[in-house]
């Protein structure tokens, strides 16, 4: 906006009719005493000229801190509050707590606070791995969400994937695999479909069974594994 430095009476010009035409448009859309309105207070047009003329002057950024209000938004947003917060302890107007803390950050007084979570660009079109890699993967037993980590995608795309390369079998025959149980001892092998038959069967608690499941070596001579380890290791034999 400043075309031949600050003092360039073009910029008065400019200036004196944005300031003009916002005061046309507050006055047709909250009507006569708008100032003493709230909501027409934080109106993101007057706010922005607000800022236009502040950005002319060079008093501008102490004066900002002059107000007991915008210290209390600047101390908040400080100590790591967000936009909500403030305005819900300050009972103000979100638009109103944003435009202060815009100023600050013009004026290079706030920095933008990192994101919570990275999220990634969904516009990047994402090339499927090849057919041999994910069915690798998955007949070695790792699950959607270790997939969609790995590949940086969501669960979701994940199962488009092994859809469109007809893994779907595979897949479903891995997940039923793991939910069963295979009791190794004294030399015999039984498999159990679900937790409690493993349990009515051995009279044992559900939570002894994950604990002698845990262990690599078993317990007394016992060990019980999941369908898929079992045959897993009979496949290394």
């Amino acid at each position: 906006m400043i075309r031949h430095g600050e003092n360039d009476h073009r910029i008065r010009f400019e200036m004196r009719d944005r300031i003009q035409k916002t005061m046309r448009y507050m006055d047709s859309k909250y009507g006569y005493g708008w100032g003493q309105n709230k909501k027409a207070c934080a109106d993101p047009k007057l706010m922005l000229c607000q800022l236009w003329i502040k950005q002319h002057d060079d008093s501008s950024v102490s004066a900002f801190f002059e107000s007991e209000l915008n210290r209390k938004i600047y101390d908040l947003r400080m100590a790591g509050e967000g936009q909500k917060y403030i305005s819900e302890m300050l009972d103000i107007n979100m638009s109103l707590v944003h435009g202060r803390l815009n100023y600050l950050k013009r004026n290079k007084l706030l920095d933008d606070a990192p994101p919570i979570i990275n999220r990634r660009n969904f516009n990047i079109k994402i090339e499927m791995p090849p057919r041999d890699e994910i069915e690798s993967l998955i007949a070695s037993g790792v699950v959607y969400q270790s997939l969609a980590k790995k590949y940086e995608v969501s669960r979701t795309t994940i199962a488009t994937w092994v859809t469109r390369y007809g893994l779907d079998d595979l897949a479903e025959t891995v997940r039923r695999q793991k939910l069963t149980y295979v009791v190794i001892y004294q030399g015999k092998t039984r498999e159990y479909r679900t937790a409690d038959e493993c349990s009515a069967t051995l009279n044992f608690t559900k939570s002894k069974i994950h604990k002698i499941k845990a262990k690599k070596d078993g317990w007394r001579g016992m060990r019980i594994l999941s369908g898929f380890d079992y045959r897993r290791e009979m496949q290394k034999v």
